[in-house]
Parts: C-alpha cells; structure tokens; sequence
C-alpha cells in the first residue's frame, strides 16, 4: 500500500511523469491526465484521462505477490471465456493497471424497469458465463491459483 500510495502522491503532484509513460503505452501523444482520486481504501488508484479511450483506468496495488499473481492471471485468461476489464500492465511486482470497469448488477436493470425479454436475455448471459467459469479444470490453472497463498477468509480452489 505505500508504493501505491507514493505513485498516488507522485501523480497529484507531477502528472507529467507517468502521463508521459501511457502516452507511449496507449501511443497516443495527446493523452492527459485529467484526475487521479484514490478508491477502496487507498488500494486502488482511479485515474480519468483526456483525449483517450478508455477514458479511465485504475491502477490497483496488492500486498502479496501470489495475489498480484492470481489477479493478473484472472485478468489475462478469463477474457477468454468472460467480460472482464482488459489489462494493460503492471508496474513491478505489485501493481496493475487496467481499465475502469463497472458493471452493472441485475438489480440495477430490475429497478430500471427494463422488458423482461431483455432481463431474460442478462439473466441467460450471466448463467452461461457461470457455467464457463465452473468448468475450467483446476489442473490447468497454475499451481499458484489453487494451492499456494491463501489468506484470511479466502478458501483454496482444489
């Protein structure tokens, strides 16, 4: 968390720095950082930019290598199989960045009161994406994801 929180500080103090490395990341000479605010208790670094698309990414900080590991992992084959938000890196070995993604919940769609075929049509995508995730096999995940860190409150994957 203070490496992400002094990347934080180095952002709100001097954009320029880190604008100038997505400018070649995202090859777009153009690109400006327009905000930078800090979510889910300082362990996520939201990020708006100008003249870019995606218009906002985050860069998100994690404690423990094995679950820096997990979460790249997850970001990179689950695209696979499921939406998830599209990664566009890391900064050493604690660090990604990625896009914003918020999705929205089915309640969200209830309350709008949108055409229950159209609520059907969410409710069989979400069932199918269920579906593929409960059948990937265990042995072809890394060994990382299923046996190594675990921590508090988290259960193994066998």
């Amino acid at each position: 968390m203070e490496k992400l929180y002094q990347i934080f500080s180095s952002i709100k103090r001097s954009p320029q720095e880190i604008e100038e490395k997505f400018k070649k990341i995202f090859k777009n000479k153009n690109l400006k950082i327009i905000e930078a605010s800090s979510i889910k208790e300082q362990k996520i670094i939201a990020l708006r930019l100008k003249n870019n698309i995606p218009e906002r990414i985050v860069l998100e900080n994690h404690d423990h290598v094995e679950r820096f590991k997990r979460s790249f992992f997850t970001l990179n084959e689950l695209r696979k199989v499921i939406y998830v938000p599209h990664l566009f890196g890391n900064i050493g070995k604690k660090i990604i960045f990625r896009e914003y993604f918020v999705p929205k919940s089915l309640y969200f769609l209830i309350t709008k009161k949108i055409p229950f075929q159209s609520l059907l049509k969410k409710v069989r995508e979400s069932a199918e994406i269920l579906i593929s995730i409960h059948n990937l096999k265990p042995e072809t995940l890394p060994k990382f994801l299923y046996n190594e860190f675990v921590s508090k409150g988290e259960k193994k994957i066998y």
